[in-house]
């Protein structure tokens, strides 16, 4: 009995770090959300979501009244400055990788963006946005390739 808890115990170790290891591991794969990226372009700025085919995912974006709305876990950190918030959502996609992100680019209306999801198949991020300009926000995508995706916020001002 001894030796069948010891067995037990390195076994579900084992299944801990292999997933851990899985989960650090640059994104890749198919279904896999491999990049988020700010953009600006003269007047318009764009959060840009590369994706690799074949996607069996759902993209949805909705509008937060505030970004407490996302502490039913209790994690505090979701909080990004803003006057208002989008959240952007991706369902039953490839998540057990690590999602290269790049959010350098300065920008006058998105003020903020962070993951705030990243569990069994769900991503998602939230974007706060400036009031002053009352901008215009578009959520849509279109095909690169054969085997990739990018799904595009576009705000306009």
């Amino acid at each position: 009995m001894k030796y069948f808890n010891l067995l037990t115990f390195l076994l579900v170790c084992m299944l801990a770090t292999t997933s851990s290891i899985a989960k650090t591991a640059v994104c890749q794969g198919k279904g896999a959300i491999t990049s988020v990226k700010k953009v600006k372009s003269g007047r318009t700025e764009y959060l840009i979501f590369t994706i690799n085919k074949p996607a069996g995912y759902k993209a949805s974006m909705t509008t937060l009244r505030n970004p407490s709305e996302l502490n039913e876990g209790g994690d505090a950190n979701t909080v990004v400055n803003g006057c208002k918030y989008k959240k952007i959502q991706f369902n039953l996609i490839n998540w057990t990788c690590q999602i290269a992100e790049d959010f350098s680019a300065t920008t006058t209306v998105i003020e903020g963006v962070k993951r705030i999801e990243q569990f069994e198949g769900v991503v998602s991020y939230m974007m706060a946005y400036s009031c002053k300009q009352n901008p215009t926000i578009q959520f849509y995508w279109y095909a690169v390739s054969k085997t990739q995706i990018k799904y595009v916020v576009r705000v306009k001002y």
